[in-house]
């Protein structure tokens, strides 16, 4: 839905499913609400839903969870909250994460920086087309 305009009735349907019929949402719940999040640039109300997965329900986070903070913080808080996100992460960031990073990068024209995180994913990722792609486009 969000990726399709909607991210407000995608948010809506994901608030009514937990407080209309007390349904718990599962970790691929929040993989459709973080990035309503980000196409509507709501950063308070995804920086909460991403904090109750593991709080509120009990799930764990995983890197894909990562990636959708991290483009939600790249492209529309500030390029510096997002990159420290993605510093504070726990386990190594993986190829989605730094995919995320390098693409909201790229909005901002920041090409020091995208250097910097296509460095990054071209040591992590299995596909190292995906770096070359964002650095030559």
């Amino acid at each position: 839905m969000a990726k399709n305009g909607k991210s407000c009735e995608a948010l809506k349907l994901f608030g009514w499913m937990r407080t209309e019929h007390q349904i718990e949402p599962n970790s691929v719940a929040f993989l459709s609400a973080l990035p309503a999040c980000a196409h509507a640039g709501l950063i308070g109300e995804g920086q909460e839903i991403f904090k109750s997965l593991e709080r509120n329900y009990s799930l764990k986070l995983g890197m894909e969870h990562y990636a959708c903070m991290a483009d939600l913080l790249g492209c529309v808080a500030s390029i510096q909250q997002a990159w420290e996100f993605v510093m504070a992460i726990p386990e190594k960031p993986n190829s989605d994460v730094w995919a995320a990073l390098l693409s909201s990068r790229r909005l901002h024209g920041e090409l020091k920086m995208a250097n910097m995180v296509a460095s990054e994913d071209f040591k992590f990722s299995t596909d190292r087309w995906l770096s070359l792609h964002y650095l030559i486009h």
